[in-house]
């Protein structure tokens, strides 16, 4: 009786390891891990200047994290006033190197070669429409010396 039992659970357990590996189920272990998706990037659009003036066309605007690659483009005229646009990208999880910016990092900004007078807090798919760029600049004007003849 007893032997008849041990026979009857092995055929049991055959019959569903059997099924599941027909069905397709496989144990966790085996199954490809899913690649990590990065976040979309925080949108920065604005104003920008120095001194209170526009900048020139040339002039190119960056942000960056710490740690993260630094994002740059140029600025377009509009309205008899300087803007630029930047999309500042997030960390991809699924790579060994810093990429982008995590949640809650801190935005820099410059504007050529100026740090810019805002930062900005990053969020996955964030908008920010209306974020003006400022920098003060000390100007310093050295006349030269005369001598009277």
């Amino acid at each position: 009786m007893k032997r008849n039992r041990q026979i009857l659970i092995t055929m049991i357990v055959a019959i569903f390891s059997l099924a599941a590996l027909l069905s397709g189920i496989r144990p966790a272990a085996a199954q490809p891990e899913q690649p990590a998706i990065p976040p979309n990037p925080q949108n920065y659009f604005g104003r920008v200047s120095i001194n209170g003036a526009s900048v020139p066309l040339d002039t190119v605007v960056s942000a960056w994290c710490t740690g993260g690659p630094e994002v740059s483009d140029g600025v377009l005229f509009y309205n008899s006033e300087t803007w630029y646009g930047l999309d500042v990208p997030g960390d991809d999880p699924g790579t060994q190197v810093k990429d982008g910016c995590a949640a809650g990092e801190t935005v820099n900004f410059r504007i050529g070669a100026v740090p810019a007078d805002q930062t900005g807090t990053w969020v996955a798919g964030g908008q920010n429409d209306n974020f003006h760029l400022t920098a003060t600049v000390d100007i310093k004007i050295y006349l030269p010396l005369a001598r009277k003849p």
